[in-house]
């Protein structure tokens, strides 16, 4: 054997990179079985192979704990095992472990913690790592902030094809920011992580197009990314579908489609879907009136800002006592908003 390829080959067992058939066998059978959906299977196969040293096998296992799924959840023994990977250089454990220190699960809260360990996974080629190093130092979160080299590290993933990535340089040429402003070259990389079903890009796009910003102003192709990225649960875009039945635009008018796609987007705290919902209910578009729903709602706007905050008072006044005590406990006992996608 090659002297220089047996030092890589004995390097490669010191790490733990070299599995055993059996352990191989294992991950590969966890690998499907979570694939399926099994994973209380992909628990016990990861499980055994976890504990022959496999990096791979480690880091799944660790994100089953993190997440909960085929065990119960439990942080900490999560940063344990992606520890013990990221210790031997396993970047994908590397880049987990980072992100469990950026909020502060199973461990204590510590950007700068965060930035070394997504460091060390981006300076192996690992995506994810890339992108998470670049989103810090654009934010200045464990690191002074530095859009140029937030930049080039969002560029080196989205050039690996992570849609995160591809629409976050769109963002950046889009506002100038650590780059030239471009709009052609956001639609162009909007338009990249959009042909993956990346549904904020779709939600991007879609502007561009509506406005003519980097590219032809094309009505018929906004109307079409919006509604791929409202049925791939994107606010935003399930606001704008609602908006287009409400009137008319490119389809027919037709109030109880625009209230589902209000109803959808309000649904996720998107505050001008909330305040549409709000004057949907206010006026009977579609559906009853009722006036309890439209304060509930134009109520959830206002607190997000001042675009809706004109017609509260007019509301009010028109409301009997009872129904301002019913209104003001259904806001009072509204659940927290849950965004459904990448937003």
């Amino acid at each position: 054997m090659n002297p220089k390829v047996q030092r890589l080959f004995a390097a490669a067992i010191l790490l733990g990179l070299v599995l055993s058939p059996a352990a191989h066998a294992d991950f590969e059978k966890g690998k499907a079985a979570a694939l399926r959906g099994d994973y209380t299977l992909a628990f016990k196969e990861w499980s055994e192979s976890a504990a022959q040293g496999d990096l791979g096998s480690q880091t799944q296992l660790g994100g089953l704990y993190e997440k909960g799924r085929g065990v119960e959840q439990d942080a900490a023994h999560a940063a344990a095992l992606y520890r013990k990977a990221a210790d031997r250089g396993y970047a994908p454990a590397q880049n987990n472990l980072g992100s469990l220190y950026a909020r502060g699960l199973g461990v204590p809260r510590d950007e700068a913690q965060a930035f070394e360990w997504y460091t060390k996974a981006a300076a192996q080629g690992h995506a994810i790592g890339q992108f998470n190093v670049g989103a810090a130092l654009h934010l200045g979160q464990g690191v002074t902030r530095n859009d140029a080299k937030a930049f080039e590290w969002l560029h080196k993933s989205a050039d690996q094809d992570y849609a995160a990535a591809q629409y976050t340089v769109g963002v950046l040429y889009l506002h100038g920011e650590g780059v030239t402003r471009d709009a052609a070259q956001a639609a162009a990389w909007y338009r990249k992580a959009a042909d993956q079903d990346y549904a904020r890009a779709q939600a991007g796009l879609a502007l561009l197009y509506r406005t003519g910003n980097g590219v032809a102003r094309d009505d018929a192709s906004s109307r079409t990314w919006y509604r791929k990225a409202a049925e791939l649960g994107n606010a935003e875009a399930q606001y704008a579908v609602g908006r287009m039945y409400e009137v008319g635009a490119g389809v027919a008018e037709d109030d109880a489609r625009a209230l589902m796609w209000f109803q959808k987007s309000a649904d996720q705290g998107y505050a001008a879907a909330q305040c549409a919902l709000g004057v949907v209910y206010q006026k009977g578009y579609g559906v009853a009136a009722d006036k309890v729903q439209a304060y509930l709602w134009v109520s959830l706007a206002s607190a997000q800002g001042d675009m809706c905050k004109d017609k509260l008072k007019p509301l009010e006044e028109s409301m009997s006592g009872e129904e301002l005590r019913r209104a003001k406990a259904a806001v009072k006992e509204h659940p927290p908003a849950v965004r459904d996608t990448d937003d």
